[in-house]
């Protein structure tokens, strides 16, 4: 139960973004009995290349809600990152079996209503760390309804930002992929209208998909440290 609770239990922060990230005590490690699980449309940018943008967004919206789910049952939080096309999880070992299960029927959901293709996988965190890395999360409040994927500013701005990417970029210190949108696709979950509801935001067109294609073909070329962001 302890390590089912690992993230639950987890000391939530107030403190800024920025001191989070620049402050190493503040994380914990992941417990080595817990499991990645990733998913992914296949061929997402052809679909969104036909319009499809909403499906796809919807279909790894699906992915997190259905894990969501199932740790709601048993009162605990999962952490997990959203991808536009796609999802990764992080699952204590007493619902790995559940979740995994749940996705499956995702995807011959997902392939029934919407013609998709859903990759489902999932690795041990053990098989993670003896590969070298390492892998620590921490919890920090952020006001309900904020949506934290989102940067808002002027053109100027956003230059701004790109020749300072590009400034890190070719000292090596890191690669990006960048896609500019006009408009944001929102898959939302709702479980209370109040307090729990989180959304799914991505650039009209598949936003990250389009930024990861541009870093996937970076990193093609050559390898080094690397950073994803969406406009």
């Amino acid at each position: 139960m302890a390590s089912t609770r690992f993230y639950s239990d987890l000391p939530t922060h107030t403190v800024s973004i920025s001191q989070l990230m620049g402050d190493e005590t503040r994380f914990a490690a992941m417990p080595a009995d817990w499991r990645v699980i990733l998913t992914d449309v296949r061929k997402s940018t052809q679909a969104l290349s036909e319009g499809r943008h909403q499906s796809v967004n919807l279909v790894a919206t699906g992915s997190i809600i259905a894990a969501l789910n199932i740790a709601h049952q048993v009162g605990i939080s999962l952490p997990f990152f959203f991808g536009g096309d796609g999802a990764t999880l992080l699952v204590p070992p007493s619902l790995a079996e559940r979740i995994e299960q749940a996705l499956l029927v995702h995807r011959a959901n997902t392939r029934a209503n919407f013609a998709l293709d859903l990759r489902v996988g999932s690795l041990g965190l053990d098989e993670v760390y003896r590969q070298g890395a390492r892998l620590q999360i921490a919890k920090i409040d952020i006001n309900n309804g904020r949506i934290n994927t989102i940067m808002c500013g002027t053109a100027a701005q956003r230059h701004a930002l790109v020749e300072t990417l590009q400034r890190l970029e070719d000292r090596a210190d890191i690669r990006f992929g960048l896609h500019v949108s006009q408009a944001s696709v929102v898959s939302c979950y709702v479980r209370d209208r109040r307090n729990q509801h989180i959304h799914f935001v991505d650039g009209l067109g598949g936003g990250y998909t389009q930024a990861a294609s541009m870093l996937k073909a970076k990193m093609a070329r050559q390898t080094r440290p690397c950073a994803l962001i969406r406009g």
